[in-house]
C-alpha cells in the first residue's frame, strides 16, 4: 500500500524552483498535469544482424538513447498580472542550451523523491519550444496548460554519491573495508 507520493521538482537553469507535485506542489503557481511520459525507462534500442540466408537475426548489442521527457504544467494565478509572472518564471527555468556566456550555466533538474528511491536528478534541456493549450484568455481565467518536451541527452538518473571509508590507525599501509551496494539494473561507477 502506498502512503506517500513522489515529490516532483524543478530547479530552474536561471536558479529558480518549482515544486510540481507532492508536499508543497503549486506553492509557486505551477504544478505537474497528467499523464507525464519518458520518466521511468531509459530508451534503449538493440541492434540486430542478418545475413542472406540466415533465419532470423543475431543480436550485435544495445543502444542507450537520449531521453525524451513530456509532460505538462498547469500555472495559475489569481490576478492577469499574477499568471503573467508564474507563466515568465515557469518559461525562464527552461532553456534549449547551456548559456555560452555564464560561467556557472546548467541545464534544467528535475528531481523526483520516493519514500523508497529517494531523490534522483535528471538534466534536461528543451527539444522544441513550449507549446500552450487554453480554451479561453488565461490572463482571465486564471489558468493555462502548458506542454513542455524535453531531452536529456545523459538519460539515466542519477543522485549524490553514496560514500563509505576506513581510517588507516597507524603506518604507512593497511587494509580495511568499505560497503558497496548497487541496487540499480545499471553498471555503477565506483571511485
Amino acid at each position: 500500500m502506498f502512503d506517500s507520493t513522489a515529490k516532483v521538482e524543478i530547479f530552474g537553469c536561471d536558479g529558480s524552483y518549482f515544486c510540481l507535485a507532492g508536499e508543497g506542489q503549486g506553492a509557486e503557481g505551477v504544478y505537474l498535469s497528467t499523464n507525464p511520459r519518458g520518466i521511468y525507462d531509459a530508451p534503449v534500442s538493440t541492434i540486430w544482424k542478418s545475413s542472406a540466408f540466415q533465419i532470423g537475426g543475431s543480436y550485435r548489442g544495445k543502444r542507450i538513447n537520449q531521453r525524451e521527457v513530456v509532460f505538462g504544467v498547469e500555472i495559475l494565478g489569481d490576478s492577469s498580472e499574477e499568471w503573467e509572472e508564474n507563466d515568465s518564471r515557469w518559461r525562464k527555468a527552461w532553456d534549449y542550451e547551456i548559456d555560452p556566456w555564464d560561467p556557472n550555466g546548467s541545464q534544467t533538474r528535475m528531481r523526483i523523491t520516493t519514500e523508497r528511491s529517494g531523490s534522483r536528478d535528471l538534466l534536461l534541456q528543451l527539444s522544441e519550444n513550449p507549446d500552450f493549450a487554453s480554451d479561453k484568455d488565461p490572463r482571465l481565467t486564471g489558468h493555462g496548460t502548458v506542454p513542455m518536451t524535453a531531452i536529456a541527452g545523459q538519460p539515466m538518473w542519477f543522485q549524490d554519491d553514496e560514500l563509505d571509508g576506513w581510517k588507516l590507525e597507524g603506518g604507512t599501509s593497511g587494509s580495511g573495508t568499505v560497503t558497496i551496494s548497487n541496487p540499480t539494473d545499471q553498471p555503477m561507477l565506483i571511485k
